[in-house]
């Protein structure tokens, strides 16, 4: 399988592994969504595999970097992408060195540098920007954070909330590991709505402001309210 999907509508939710032997198979494994440079930057075998999940217009895909790496390139198809750390060293992303409370972010039009170390394994989400940039504005979000999510914005790191980005990664692992092993009860608008819930609520960094809270933050607090819960509660509790 030389690519994992192109962005189209559809309903269906598709999974799959596809493994690699070289840097440049990588490469274009990912080439329907990224224009990318990418250079071995020491010697030995670059044997990699990619767990992935993918709807329409949504993707996330689980890859490991066995030796150290320098990707430069583009976000291509109108999209919006987070990067979320699974294992191994700090990435330096644009600059930046990236953890729990600032992870990586890429939106087409921006061209990305990234500096991976041998025995990273992160999670990369890829959504519509548009779509996530309207949601974020239906929600309510403060300005500065839509800022942070805007074609304009001057920084590509995200500051987020390393709780939610947690939870995130979590929830994501828990998705490729049923995929991978075929058990993967999940329609594809769920899917979607989960993945541009997740970013939102961690990218929410701010406190809720007066008067009606924004929907994701709503979610956030009634997930976080379910989670402390010694047993389940009721709609009506929530």
């Amino acid at each position: 399988m030389s690519s994992l999907g192109s962005k189209r509508a559809g309903t269906q939710i598709l999974t799959g592994t596809v493994a690699r032997g070289a840097i440049e198979d990588m490469a274009a494994t990912v080439r329907q969504f990224f224009s990318l440079d990418a250079v071995q930057l020491e010697p030995g075998d670059y044997r990699c595999q990619i767990d992935f999940v993918a709807t329409g217009s949504t993707f996330l895909y689980r890859e490991n970097y066995p030796r150290r790496t320098h990707l430069r390139g583009e976000l291509l198809g109108d999209r919006f992408g987070v990067a979320i750390p699974l294992a191994g060293p700090a990435v330096r992303f644009a600059g930046e060195e990236m953890n729990s409370a600032c992870i990586a972010s890429a939106m087409t039009g921006e061209e990305m540098d990234l500096f991976v170390e041998a025995g990273v394994r992160q999670a990369v989400v890829l959504v519509d920007r548009e779509m996530l940039h309207r949601r974020a504005e239906a929600s309510g979000l403060p300005a500065h954070v839509l800022r942070a999510l805007d074609c304009r914005r001057r920084r590509m790191p995200l500051d987020t909330r390393a709780e939610a980005v947690g939870k995130f990664r979590r929830s994501l692992v828990g998705l490729l590991n049923a995929a991978a092993q075929g058990d993967l009860r999940l329609e594809a608008a769920q899917f979607e709505e989960f993945v541009m819930n997740s970013i939102l609520s961690a990218v929410d960094v701010s406190e809720a402001p007066v008067g009606l809270p924004p929907a994701c933050i709503l979610v956030r607090r009634a997930t976080e309210m379910d989670d402390a819960a010694p047993t389940v509660l009721r709609i009506t509790a929530l």
